[in-house]
């Protein structure tokens, strides 16, 4: 009994097979190595990023004995700075400093006061002292050393008050100095 059905011929078969083949390898394709493929390049991205990373960590490495020198000797060095800025030496230091600066611009001296440092906080300052003096002198005199104080980076003005004598004469002037010892300053000693 036959029914209908026709035999393929052979070049039929081989079309066919190779259409199967093709279509098994565009499925193979797009569903095992075209994903495989892209996390091989995350991986290769990833573990680019890791060697990265690792180069960082081994240069840290390599830098942190200098790092840990550098640390101990800056420690060092302001635990001097602030030893000689407590110094009483320094600290009268300080107070002739503010006497000579007063008699250069014609104030004469009458009383003078000076705290202990006092840690303060913030930027390139680590200590200040702050001190009382009370002056006889001019007006004139007066707003120039204002005018020169104000052109320090260590020392500054907090208050002054005044009592008008005879003339331009005033007879007692009280200005409230603030000492600031800075990294610059400390370093080279000059004041």
């Amino acid at each position: 009994m036959q029914t209908g059905r026709k035999d393929l011929s052979k070049r039929e078969k081989v079309m066919l097979l190779i259409m199967l083949v093709a279509g098994f390898t565009a499925i193979m394709v797009m569903i095992i190595i075209i994903p495989f493929y892209e996390r091989l390049q995350d991986g290769l991205g990833y573990y680019g990023n890791l060697v990265n990373e690792r180069a960082q960590v081994e240069a840290m490495l390599a830098a942190e004995p200098a790092i840990r020198e550098s640390h101990v000797a800056a420690a060092q060095e302001y635990d001097e700075i602030r030893e000689r800025f407590l110094s009483e030496s320094h600290i009268s230091e300080i107070g002739r400093m503010l006497t000579r600066l007063n008699e250069e611009h014609g104030l004469m001296p009458i009383e003078q006061r000076l705290s202990r440092p006092v840690e303060f906080g913030g930027g390139d300052v680590f200590l200040v002292v702050s001190a009382s003096k009370t002056v006889r002198g001019l007006y004139t005199s007066l707003t120039r050393l204002l005018d020169t104080v104000e052109q320090t980076d260590y020392l500054r003005v907090s208050q002054v008050n005044f009592s008008v004598g005879d003339g331009n004469m005033l007879d007692r002037i009280s200005i409230n100095f603030e000492v600031a010892m800075m990294r610059d300053w400390a370093e080279d000693g000059t004041q």
